[in-house]
């Protein structure tokens, strides 16, 4: 949460810290990049944030293991934060060499915390030895580790989003009392949490590092890529008795990396809905600064998607789900995905539709606050509340997509790659991101209608493809299914009717 706090609180000031200089006549800045230079700055900031998980999960699964590396990285958070705070009171040049070297800081801490916090909140739920449960109504239940794990990582996103509500305050602080006091907040948040971890870590119950497992399981890719894709000639048993010895690892890891290979097919489309999601705290920014917000700040809407997830998570978690599965309908990862990237679709059809609004109306029409037209200081006449649906449609998408896809890379990772593989699906982010950078140098307008437009179709694409690709597992969940309900477990007198429960 303090992770979240501290991003989303610096994030939300950021848009207008970059692209406005200090005397704009509506929305004071300090850089003065423009539009497509500050979101150009931050669509390179949020490869570097989710790029580097990978190499913090490595750290955790061979060197360091969860915790330390947690802290490790939490000391450099500490630093960038500081930096930032220090730099925004300069001049434009060095305002904006501090802001490089503060994301660099930063970027290391976020890439140790996030893919090993995920690790370690799933590590903490141990599986009842069993599986039954009796609630106090006399009604006996079967706990499924599937539906727990997505409640635990539905409730972990719920209470990140909290954290997230804190662009809510540096918005607002930015707007009354300057940039250096707005950055300040996320520093004194995430110092104290940082010093809890610290005092609390003996609490927690923590995986040991695995020793070379991310470079065992890339010579394995290897050996299977030169010898046709064929992972069992990896195997040590396939080895002569006299050579066995040269390969350190199992036949049984090499089953794992199978497993691994699994869980990362879900990731080859998840960059096409991140570099949708990332509009919101970018070129909706500047969307909302051309347009009328009764004097409260442009970039505050940002909020309303932490706010969505928040709502919506306990209406989905603890009303719709388990009303479904009552009825006998399992609603699959597959599917909540798919949906999801409908939802994300819709978000940014959605945006294209206000920009258009936006270009018919007075006073400035397609070049909305250009120097030209009043000297930059009216906006044009559409109220920022039209803004709200693309927000909640993108915040609903999020839940569908970043739970599950949560929930489906732990559950296929093998143990001695959970971190890396957690650190996978963030690293999707970073792709996505790079993917809007390419868009970036048309991010101005009158284009931005186009823009919104193709982000769009590309991931309802993206929707469908994984849809296709995705078609074995839901055969796959479907058999799981048959075969649990065959079970003789599951079939017993004693379970009438059964319905599936998670443990938490």
């Amino acid at each position: 949460m303090c992770d979240k706090f501290a991003f989303f609180g610096l994030s939300g000031p950021l848009q207008n810290y970059l692209q406005n200089s200090r005397d704009d006549p509506l929305r004071p800045g300090v850089i003065g990049l423009g539009q497509a230079g500050a979101t150009a700055v931050n669509q390179m900031f949020m490869p570097w944030c989710f790029i580097t998980p990978i190499a913090g999960a490595v750290v955790a699964d061979q060197y360091l293991g969860t915790l330390r590396t947690i802290m490790g990285a939490s000391a450099a958070y500490v630093v960038g934060l500081l930096i930032l705070i220090t730099s925004s009171g300069l001049e434009p040049g060095p305002a904006l060499a501090g802001l490089l070297l503060a994301m660099v800081f930063i970027g290391i801490g976020t890439g140790g915390i996030r893919p090993n916090v995920n690790s370690l909140v799933a590590e903490q739920y141990k599986p009842p030895s069993n599986p039954l449960r009796k609630l106090p109504t006399g009604e006996i239940v079967y706990v499924d580790l599937d539906t727990t794990l997505q409640r635990i990582f539905m409730t972990f996103l719920l209470l990140v989003n909290l954290g997230s509500l804190s662009s809510a305050l540096t918005t607002t602080i930015e707007q009354k009392y300057g940039f250096t006091a707005a950055f300040s907040l996320p520093a004194v948040a995430f110092i104290p949490g940082s010093i809890l971890l610290l005092v609390s870590r003996h609490v927690y119950v923590v995986r040991q590092p695995a020793g070379s497992v991310v470079l065992h399981a890339i010579q394995v890719l290897g050996i299977a890529f030169r010898n046709g894709r064929r992972l069992d000639v990896a195997r040590s048993s396939q080895l002569p008795a006299s050579t066995r010895q040269r390969r350190p690892w199992t036949d049984s890891f090499v089953d794992e990396v199978r497993t691994a290979l699994s869980a990362c097919k879900l990731f080859l489309f998840l960059p096409f809905f991140w570099s949708s999601y990332s509009q919101m705290l970018t070129n909706f920014v500047s969307q909302a600064a051309t347009m009328e917000t009764s004097g409260i700040p442009n970039d505050i809407l940002v909020n309303v998607d932490p706010m969505t997830i928040i709502i919506f998570i306990p209406v989905l978690e603890y009303g719709v789900f388990p009303l479904l599965r009552r009825f006998g309908i399992i609603i699959h990862p597959v599917k909540r995905i798919v949906f999801g990237y409908v939802l994300a679709s819709l978000g940014l059809a959605y945006a294209a539709v206000v920009q258009a609004i936006i270009y018919s109306s007075p006073p400035c029409y397609e070049y909305p606050r250009a120097r030209h037209c009043h000297g930059g200081e009216l906006p044009n006449q559409v109220h920022v509340a039209v803004q709200m649906p693309a927000y909640i449609l993108i915040g609903l998408s999020e839940i569908l997509i970043s739970v599950t896809g949560l929930e489906y890379a732990f559950t296929h990772a093998p143990p001695s790659m959970k971190s890396f593989i957690m650190s996978l699906f963030i690293s999707t982010y970073a792709v996505g991101s790079v993917i809007a950078l390419a868009i970036t140098p048309f991010a101005a307008d009158p284009n931005m209608v186009w823009v919104y437009a193709i982000l769009g179709l590309q991931t309802s694409i993206a929707g469908y493809c994984w849809n296709r690709s995705a078609e074995w597992d839901t055969k796959v969940s479907s058999s799981t299914i048959e075969a649990e309900e065959q079970s003789p477990l599951l079939n017993s007198p004693e379970l009438s009717p059964i319905v599936s429960e998670a443990g938490v």
